[in-house]
């Protein structure tokens, strides 16, 4: 039997410049659809989990465009653009306050992550494992 234990959880939140004239607003999923946003490479949870809670493609939005986090972090730094990424990646830079999360009102689903044990093997080592992982979580 094949059972998945969570470790935890990340949240993917949407970022603007701490210089950007969009601080401090409130944006509809109608408003966001017409500004030019920044997600990560298409292969990232975060952009299924962007379109999955919005229940909408890409051809819905203006301007969409997957790059790099790294890269994101640099234009959303020097633009009026939005940028989804996950929070826990971006926290050095919230902190030095080059960027800062945007309200949108729109809550984006965390998503959660783990192990997946097959509940049949009785190795002890892999018990000490997944004991050592869930109290670090």
């Amino acid at each position: 039997m094949i059972e998945f234990i969570k470790i935890g959880e990340l949240h993917d939140i949407f970022i603007v410049s701490s210089k950007s004239l969009l601080k401090g607003t409130k944006l509809s999923i109608d408003e966001l659809k017409n500004k030019t946003i920044y997600l990560p490479r298409k292969c990232s949870v975060t952009v299924y989990n962007f379109y999955n809670c919005l229940m909408l493609r890409d051809n819905d939005f203006k301007l969409i465009s997957n790059i790099s986090y790294s890269s994101m972090i640099e234009i959303i730094k020097n633009t009026e653009s939005i940028g989804v990424v996950t929070s826990e990646y971006v926290l050095s830079e919230v902190a030095s306050g080059g960027i800062l999360e945007l309200d949108t009102g729109i809550e984006l689903a965390p998503i959660e992550y783990g192990i997946y044990l097959n509940k049949n093997n009785n190795f002890w080592g892999l018990g000490e494992l997944i004991k050592l992982i869930s109290s670090k979580a």
